[in-house]
C-alpha cells in the first residue's frame, strides 16, 4: 500500500498546491508529504511538481501523470470507505453571485457527465457547517484559512472598473480621467491598489452603502456611478453590453475562489466526481479567460 500513499500525497499536493494543505489533509507532516513526493518522483524519473510564488504547480509531465491516475485512485478510496446507509444528495453550498454567474451556466455539463449523481445547490454568503449540517462541501470565496476546513484553490479573482453606457456617455471627457469618475466605494478598499501611486481623488459620496458583490454590479448596470467589477460576476454583463471597461488594468485580487470540505466528515460518494468536473471546467475557464489577464 506504500505506493498508494505516495500518489494520494502527490493527488493531495496537486489539489491544495500546498504541502502544509496536504499534509493537514493527510494527516502528517509536510515533511513526510514531501519525502513521499521525492520518491514518487525518483521512481518515476520525472519531475512532477515545481515550486511558484503561489504554491506548487504541476508540471507538464505532472499533468499528464494526475490525468492517469487520479480516477483509479479515487475508485480505490471510495471501495475502501466503510458503508454509511442510504446516502442523500451531494449539498454545495455556493454563493448566491457566483451561483447565478459562474456555477449554474456549466452545471448542465455535470448532469450530462454523472447522470446519476444527485446534486443540490443551495445559495448562502455563509460559511455553513461543513461538520454537521446537511451541507457536504461549498464553494466559497476568501483568503482560504478557514479553520477545521479542507481547501482546495480554483482559482484567482481579478477586478476592472466598469460602468453602464449611460454613465461613459454622461462622463463625456472625464471618461479617460480616473481621477474624475464616479467612484463607488469598493467592499474590500481595492480603489487604492488599482489607482496605484497614481492621484484616484475621492469616490462619489451616496447616500447608499453597498456591500455586496451583487449590489455594487446591479448599481453599476443601473447608472449609479463605477464600479470595481469581479471578473466572475460581471464577464455575462460586459458580454451583454450592459456594462463597458474603462481601462485595460486588470488587477489580481487577494482573495481566490475555494472548494472546501470538512477534515472531519466521511466524503460523499458524488464528491469525487463533482471535484473532478468542477476542475475540468475551471481549466477550460481559465484558459477562455487567460488572454485578459496575462
Amino acid at each position: 500500500m506504500k505506493e498508494i500513499v505516495h500518489l494520494q500525497s502527490f493527488l493531495a499536493v496537486a489539489r491544495t498546491g500546498s504541502l502544509t494543505l496536504a499534509a493537514e489533509e493527510l494527516h502528517v507532516t509536510p515533511s513526510a508529504v514531501s519525502h513521499r513526493l521525492r520518491q514518487l518522483e525518483q521512481r518515476l524519473g520525472a519531475k512532477l511538481l515545481r515550486r511558484t510564488p503561489h504554491g506548487m504547480a504541476l508540471t507538464g509531465e505532472g499533468q499528464r501523470f494526475k490525468d492517469r491516475i487520479s480516477d483509479p485512485i479515487e475508485a480505490i478510496e471510495m471501495a475502501l470507505r466503510p458503508e454509511t446507509g442510504q446516502e442523500g444528495p451531494l449539498t454545495v453550498s455556493v454563493m448566491p453571485w457566483f451561483a447565478s454567474s459562474w456555477l449554474m451556466p456549466r452545471l448542465k455539463r455535470f448532469q450530462l457527465r454523472c447522470p446519476d449523481a444527485r446534486i443540490r445547490i443551495e445559495t448562502s454568503s455563509q460559511l455553513s457547517d461543513l461538520a454537521h449540517g446537511h451541507v457536504t462541501a461549498a464553494l466559497r470565496f476568501g483568503r482560504g484559512d478557514w479553520p477545521d476546513i479542507e481547501v482546495e484553490p480554483l482559482f484567482d479573482e481579478w477586478v476592472i472598473p466598469v460602468a453602464s453606457p449611460d454613465v461613459v456617455a454622461q462622463m463625456g471627457s472625464n471618461a479617460q480621467d480616473p481621477a474624475r469618475w464616479p467612484r463607488l466605494p469598493d467592499p474590500d478598499d481595492l480603489w487604492s491598489s488599482w489607482f496605484g501611486d497614481e492621484v484616484m481623488g475621492e469616490a462619489m459620496r451616496s447616500s447608499i452603502e453597498l456591500h455586496d458583490t451583487s449590489s455594487l454590479t446591479e448599481a453599476a448596470v443601473n447608472g449609479m456611478g463605477v464600479v470595481l467589477g469581479r471578473y466572475t460576476h460581471v464577464a455575462p454583463w460586459l458580454e451583454r453590453g450592459d456594462l463597458v471597461t474603462l481601462a485595460s488594468q486588470w488587477i489580481r485580487m487577494p482573495k481566490r475562489h475555494y472548494l472546501v470540505r470538512s477534515r472531519h466528515r466521511p466524503m460523499h460518494s458524488c464528491f469525487p466526481h463533482f471535484r473532478r468536473w468542477l476542475h475540468d471546467e475551471v481549466k477550460k475557464y481559465q484558459t477562455s479567460a487567460s488572454s485578459e489577464f496575462y
